[in-house]
């Protein structure tokens, strides 16, 4: 995996985030993945709480059997 560092930048809240891919559908899937992350924190961060799901409850009773 390659990375890209660029230092020294004035406003340090910015971030860019640089794909690649395969193919444009590759690309277009990604896009979207990151998209939909972005608004899950956003909206967490607005809301201040979160509601948990996605087999956490399994995930609790696993750990406390």
């Amino acid at each position: 995996m390659d990375y890209l560092f660029i230092d020294g930048m004035t406003k340090s809240t910015c971030c860019t985030l640089l794909l690649r891919g395969p193919n444009d559908y590759a690309l277009d899937e990604i896009d979207r993945s990151i998209h939909d992350s972005i608004c899950v924190m956003k909206r967490t961060l607005e809301s201040g709480y979160v509601c948990p799901g996605g087999g956490c409850v399994e995930m609790a009773l696993s750990l406390h059997l």
